[in-house]
């Protein structure tokens, strides 16, 4: 999933400045009834439009559970 991702930002035109994997860890609290998530961190520099269209397609994807 991240690398779907990774290409949205990419063919936008947007420098990704880091990209890391934080693997699996536990949630603060449980979001649908799930305890644990696979994170990942992106720093990015872009346009406002190409992270607004990232953000769009996070907030329609059922498997990110909380982006921010």
């Amino acid at each position: 999933m991240a690398s779907e991702y990774r290409k949205i930002l990419s063919d936008g035109g947007a420098e990704i400045v880091k990209d890391e994997p934080w693997g699996r860890r536990r949630l603060a609290f449980p979001i649908l009834r799930k305890r644990e998530a696979h994170y990942h961190y992106f720093q990015v520099s872009a346009e406002p439009a190409i992270i607004a269209e990232a953000e769009r397609r996070m907030k329609l994807s059922d498997q990110v559970l909380r982006h921010l």
